[in-house]
């Protein structure tokens, strides 16, 4: 007969301590296909030597790493906690393995879970079955403790279950709503650019070193309020819950004291930064995200992309033009954006002469010129739509 006494929060303590005394925690990072080498540059800078591979980055580290990458990283989706890795060419064996685990110590009380898998080249392929299995195992370890979860689609604390080529790994997912959710844009334009990938943009582009930024299609200011972020140094995940805080793993001690670690680098900063757009109620919605976001250094008004006389605005100092050009799909046409790309192209020969620039354009749309130098290149999917980011010089 088990025995369904609840573990005591003295009995769960004392697991917890030893669960975390006893192993480095493997974190896993996912981003965008395309920038890795972002993210992996990004947690290098945070104090650690990660492996990047197609989709992610991994890193060894404890439990203050957790909130360290989750408040302190500007480009990844969200922290994976790896709880499980094994062979599961079956579904006894996928139950075997995860029953094993020291869910209590991932789950402990939480009155719900949510399981969610997805299998690549492996014999076990159906995403209902992996995660009814799994979530089975969670309950079966958990039961003869006293804690019974329920299964939810939507819950507090989420298991990920991924299968390639019969090797299965087990996540906790340590962040909940995905990482570009930063809390400043419930307002947006048409064509959205995630702060992620505007920041990874930045990043590759090193904004934070220039003395003027400028974007000319500005939308809903994205680019900016993120470029203004990485050159004061603010940690992008401040004011946001993590999916951890519901878990037994959770110090809100070690939370705090990452904040305050990372706060200490905030910095004030003499960079400009301007923003244009054509639409009217695109120059309202940035100024309107820029002051949510508390931007001290970002100006946005109304201007025609193809009209701006670059050197005009700033002479003699660092200078850099970053944009999310217009893809042709969700607004405007094909031909007319293929057009204003030409023409835009033509205008930075003519007006930007020894600025850098960081493009981003729809990848059958490319960014061309003479004039143009493209030192390098960044491909990926955004919104679905292959893209490529141009970073170089106007000569």
């Amino acid at each position: 007969m088990l025995n369904r006494m609840a573990l005591s929060s003295q009995s769960l303590s004392r697991r917890v301590k030893a669960y975390l005394r006893h192993r480095k925690l493997a974190l896993f990072v996912p981003t965008l296909p395309g920038l890795e080498r972002v993210t992996g540059a990004e947690l290098a800078d945070l104090g650690y030597q990660p492996a990047t591979t197609r989709g992610g980055a991994s890193i060894l580290g404890d439990l203050s790493s957790v909130y360290r990458v989750n408040v302190g990283l500007r480009s990844g989706n969200r922290v994976l906690l790896r709880v499980g890795r094994f062979l599961a060419q079956n579904y006894p064996m996928l139950y075997n393995h995860a029953r094993s685990i020291k869910w209590e110590v991932l789950l402990g009380n939480c009155p719900s879970v949510s399981v969610k898998a997805s299998s690549s080249e492996s014999r076990l392929r159906r995403s209902s079955h992996l995660e009814s299995t799994v979530f089975d195992a969670i309950l079966d370890h958990l039961l003869p403790l006293g804690l019974s979860p329920a299964f939810a689609r939507t819950a507090p604390l989420t298991v990920m279950v991924r299968l390639v080529q019969d090797r299965c790994v087990l996540s906790l997912d340590t962040t909940g709503f995905h990482l570009h959710r930063r809390g400043y844009r419930e307002v947006s334009t048409e064509a959205p650019l995630r702060e992620t990938t505007a920041a990874a943009i930045l990043l590759r582009a090193g904004a934070g070193d220039y003395d003027v930024v400028v974007d000319p299609f500005c939308g809903s200011g994205t680019l900016l309020v993120e470029a203004e972020r990485i050159a004061r140094k603010v940690p992008p995940g401040l004011h946001r819950p993590l999916a951890i805080e519901h878990s037994p793993l959770h110090s809100s001690g070690k939370l705090n004291q990452e904040i305050r670690m990372l706060l200490r680098d905030v910095r004030d900063s003499r960079q400009q930064l301007l923003g244009l757009d054509i639409s009217y109620r695109a120059v309202e919605t940035a100024r309107l995200v820029c002051r949510r976001a508390g931007c001290r250094s970002v100006s946005i008004r109304a201007g025609d992309a193809r009209a701006v006389d670059f050197n005009a605005i700033a002479h003699g100092v660092s200078r850099l033009i970053v944009s999310n050009l217009p893809y042709g799909r969700r607004v405007g046409s094909e031909a007319s954006t293929r057009q204003l790309i030409r023409d835009f192209a033509s205008l930075l020969a003519l007006k930007a002469r020894g600025w850098h620039y960081a493009i981003l354009s729809a990848s059958d749309m490319p960014l061309q010129h003479p004039a143009l130098h493209t030192a390098s290149t960044m491909s990926f999917r955004n919104g679905g739509i292959p893209v490529t980011a141009y970073f170089g010089e106007v000569v």
